[in-house]
């Protein structure tokens, strides 16, 4: 699996590695003629296999610095079985300049749907870990290898599921999630960043901000009768 740390945005098109479970994929960024950068994450499952655990998880590392960004991170679970069980995880990191965090759009979004779904439990979480930082350009080896850890993890989640209960995959996310909030906030320097818009989540001390979503009923009100995964 290739990791890669990204530098500063430089080019109206730019390439961000996305790290995930059994997934090296790529997307582009692209910078909207008014500057502002937009990076996407979006992880999704779906499972229609009864008695069956699905994992699925993406990474995401970004390195915005001192553009103004709109930084979306998203996670979807999707169940339609019997007795199956199901996971989706994204989470993005982000490295932003003090001087565009006031300006910078945070959200997560994390969404669990069972249809027609008997005995199913279904977890969907988003993670945003933001670092507002003078030295944006720098990943501490401290974030990196928790990076590399959460890859991990998720690789044999989705590799080998049926090794895990879902109440132990969940535990193995915790833990990581738990290694993250014990990192030491970097100080910061700049007016405190606050949202810029309703819904939005500007970070603050501690940096990592998760989102959980689960579905245990028959049918999630709303919930399609065929998701795209």
């Amino acid at each position: 699996m290739v990791r890669r740390v990204l530098g500063k945005l430089r080019k109206p098109w730019i390439v961000v590695v996305v790290l995930g479970a059994t997934l090296m994929s790529v997307q582009s960024v692209m910078a909207h003629p008014s500057g502002t950068w937009h990076f996407t994450n979006v992880r999704r499952v779906v499972n229609h296999h009864s008695n069956t655990l699905r994992v699925r998880g993406r990474v995401q590392l970004n390195r915005p610095g001192t553009h103004t960004a709109v930084l979306d991170d998203e996670a979807w679970a999707y169940s339609s079985c019997t007795g199956c069980q199901s996971l989706a995880v994204a989470l993005q990191v982000n490295f932003v300049s003090p001087k565009a965090a006031s300006n910078d759009l945070f959200t997560t979004t994390a969404v669990a749907e069972n249809y027609k779904c008997t005995g199913c439990t279904t977890v969907a979480v988003a993670m945003q870990y933001d670092v507002i930082s003078n030295d944006w350009r720098h990943v501490p080896d401290t974030v990196s290898d928790l990076v590399h850890t959460m890859n991990r993890e998720l690789d044999r989640l989705s590799d080998d599921p049926d090794d895990f209960t879902l109440n132990q995959a969940i535990a193995r996310i915790q833990a990581v999630i738990a290694q993250f909030q014990s990192l030491p906030t970097p100080p910061t320097s700049g007016a405190a960043p606050h949202a810029a818009a309703p819904h939005a989540a500007a970070p603050t001390a501690p940096p990592l901000r998760v989102e959980w979503s689960t579905a245990t009923d028959y049918t999630t009100p709303g919930a399609p009768a065929s998701p795209s995964e």
